[in-house]
């Protein structure tokens, strides 16, 4: 998922964790609505990460969605799973997600000491022993914890070793396909496919396609925190991605990546990670008056000394997930509860009916 998000996030994690007393207040059925709104037939993928955003989204949105893929283990260069969360503040997703009948995928990723280390999926990739240790670990997991997935964020993998990664899904995929677990990958956006390129060259979409039963394509930090100001994830760069991609896995196996988050970029230097509450704060507190970009199709600010604010909402969503229609494809997953508009999820509901 997007690191830059994720940062600040895990920063805060156990501190969390530890403010609410081993956890968020038990997750309550009895708190959700209980009508079902999903008149659609689309996948709506929310991630979760341990925390009180996350924790009240599910909540209130819970009959919008068909899976949640909370944040969970880290796998190392030996193929060992390393847990990132609390074992009863899980439990409580889980369960609660089973009592709504919303899929669960354990998200499980190479990101260590606050970034995605290349180093250590290189030596997982190269070493057979840690292959299957992760491979055999991972089974057990899926088995202990009752998930009806994974959603694999393996990320910053090499170039040079593009078929290793997809040798390994294969040899992952297989493995779960056994036990009736499912595999979702998430990958980085492109519009092409340049295997030499050091941010998406190893993710071979149309080999990887082939082992997993859903490919969720993270459309989104096309202006990211430390390059220049732009859009987070502008309507024709999207579309761009998504005909790339449907040209390489079939469409019903494609799920498009959300962002729900925007940045505030100086004039120069490093953006700061926002969600959409905190960008209509910022706005408030500065009178900045929200823009339109025609050709991006998101909002945008400016304020202060040349500062750019960029982000999304119901507005800019719903172009995206008008591409969903459009190219028919699977679902979305939303990056990630809690930091959405509000009114995004009546969108989600409209559009896909």
């Amino acid at each position: 998922m997007n690191q830059n998000i994720l940062i600040p996030v895990l920063t805060l994690l156990f501190y969390l964790t530890s403010v609410l007393g081993g956890g968020q207040a038990p997750l309550d059925p009895s708190l959700a609505p209980q009508t079902p709104s999903r008149l659609h037939d689309k996948s709506v993928l929310g991630y979760y990460v341990m925390d009180s955003a996350s924790y009240n989204s599910l909540i209130q949105n819970s009959n919008h969605l068909t899976g949640v893929a909370p944040w969970s283990w880290g796998l190392d260069s030996y193929g060992n799973l390393n847990a990132d969360f609390d074992p009863e503040m899980l439990g409580q997703v889980l369960k609660f997600a089973g009592t709504r009948k919303i899929e669960t995928y354990a998200l499980i990723h190479n990101m260590f000491n606050g970034r995605f280390d290349q180093r250590v999926v290189k030596a997982l990739l190269d070493s057979e022993i840690a292959r299957a240790r992760a491979i055999s670990q991972i089974r057990s997991a899926a088995a202990e914890w009752g998930l009806t997935g994974i959603n694999l964020d393996l990320e910053s993998v090499p170039p040079s070793h593009r078929q290793a990664l997809t040798d390994f899904v294969a040899e992952l995929s297989s493995a779960l396909r056994e036990d009736g677990v499912k595999v979702t990958m998430a990958v980085p956006a492109k519009t092409a496919d340049n295997p030499q390129h050091g941010h998406s060259g190893a993710y071979d979409y149309q080999g990887l396609g082939k082992h997993v039963d859903q490919l969720v394509i993270m459309a989104y930090d096309q202006h990211y925190r430390t390059g220049p100001a732009g859009p987070v994830a502008a309507a024709d760069w999207v579309e761009a991605v998504v005909k790339y991609a449907v040209s390489q896995v079939p469409a019903g196996k494609i799920v498009l990546g959300i962002p729900n988050y925007g940045y505030d970029w100086p004039q120069a230097g490093t953006a700061n990670a926002l969600t959409y509450e905190q960008t209509m704060q910022l706005a408030a507190r500065e009178g900045a008056s929200l823009k339109w970009h025609n050709q991006y199709k998101v909002p945008y600010f400016t304020y202060g000394s040349g500062r750019q604010v960029w982000f999304e909402n119901r507005y800019s969503i719903k172009y995206k997930l008008e591409l969903v229609k459009q190219y028919n494809l699977n679902g979305i997953a939303l990056w990630r509860l809690g930091q959405e508009d509000p009114g995004i999820w009546n969108v989600i509901n409209n559009t896909f009916s």
